[in-house]
């Protein structure tokens, strides 16, 4: 019995830890309020399951005192998760700040006050919490449901706890105690979830143009290189977009349009990236393609967003190019264009003796 109850508090103290040191990890990358205000709630918690695990072998007034102290630190992290998950509601929360002062009050009032007494306590502010967020906080019903999950699972080991107080039979505690290490883990895998979600969306912020949705210059060029290095570049594509005649204000709708024909055009094969105001390169990684088709197609279907006109470079990539170069052949390619209404496909040399030439 002595080594599951270690078991437990090991298992109990190792999830607060956990949650503490994500919370905290959160705050240092972010350096945001929220972070540090849950990495606060999540370290009350963590010093009080130690509290409780110190105890529990012999449960007393005082390990009542840091069970308060822990309900305390599991409705501010209720506080902090609401906000997390929904950034734009902008709910005060009262039900959350009554409940987390009368935790504190019950903490204080446990030294004095009878074990069940204290437990019926923590068990009414639980309950009146748990009601609160399913009826009343919670729209979606998926975050309604593992929410109410994870304080339907503390609200459980709290009436095992208030049980406990009058019957004193330890392995009702033991059995609550069980309860409360899933509660914990769900809330885990809810603050994970979002960690990996906010992850995904700076990745995908740094590296995707803002307006167009392709990627951004150096995130195209860390892609190109790592495909030419791999013999996988079979050609590119500069797409030269005339912005001249658009007007400021529209500009940022026409090359969202711009971005999403572009990827719809070229996801098949390969990928393009926002090279500077009104240029566009698209390398394309997969053989068999016709190149200098693809480019028709797609300056064909742009000239109907764009007033001002689509012009294309188009370049074919030996086993030795530099990616620079390619680039900036594939540019002057559609400056040839823009000019004489060319829209050929060249080989490196053939471009670099034309231009040489001033065709």
């Amino acid at each position: 019995m002595d080594h599951f109850q270690a078991l437990q508090d090991g298992l109990a103290i190792g999830m607060s830890l956990v949650l503490f040191l994500m919370t905290g990890l959160m705050y240092f990358r972010w350096k945001n309020r929220l972070y540090l205000n849950f990495t606060g709630a999540a370290l009350l918690a963590a010093i009080s399951s130690m509290g409780m695990a110190i105890f529990s072998h012999r449960p007393n007034a005082i390990y009542l005192f840091f069970v308060s102290l822990f309900t305390c630190g599991f409705v501010m992290q209720q506080i902090n998760s609401f906000r997390l998950f929904h950034t734009k509601r902008d709910d005060k929360l009262y039900f959350h700040l009554g409940a987390t002062f009368l935790s504190v009050l019950t903490a204080a009032a446990s030294l004095f006050l009878p074990l069940e007494m204290t437990s019926l306590l923590l068990l009414l502010i639980v309950s009146g919490l748990g009601f609160y967020c399913v009826f009343k906080l919670f729209e979606d019903s998926a975050m309604r449901m593992r929410n109410s999950l994870t304080i339907g699972l503390f609200a459980v080991y709290v009436l095992c706890l208030f049980i406990w107080g009058i019957t004193k039979v330890h392995r009702l505690l033991l059995f609550g105690n069980l309860f409360l290490i899933l509660s914990l883990l769900v809330m885990f895998t809810l603050l994970f979830e979002r960690i990996v979600g906010i992850m995904q969306a700076a990745t995908y912020t740094s590296t995707r143009d803002e307006i167009s949705g392709l990627f951004t210059r150096k995130h195209f060029m860390q892609q190109a290189q790592f495909s030419l290095n791999r013999k996988q570049a079979r050609g590119l594509i500069y797409i030269d977009i005339a912005l001249e005649e658009v007007a400021q204000t529209s500009e940022d709708n026409l090359i969202k349009n711009v971005g999403t024909v572009i990827r719809k055009y070229t996801s098949e094969y390969g990928f393009s990236g926002r090279y500077h105001q009104g240029g566009i390169t698209v390398l394309i990684t997969k053989p068999d393609v016709e190149i200098g088709d693809l480019a028709e197609r797609i300056r064909m279907r742009l000239e109907t967003e764009l007033p001002g006109g689509v012009f294309t470079g188009i370049m074919l990539i030996g086993d030795e190019a530099d990616l620079e170069r390619v680039i900036e052949e594939a540019k002057k390619s559609a400056e040839r264009s823009r000019l004489n209404g060319m829209n050929k496909v060249y080989g490196l040399e053939q471009s670099r003796i034309l231009t040489d030439g001033g065709v």
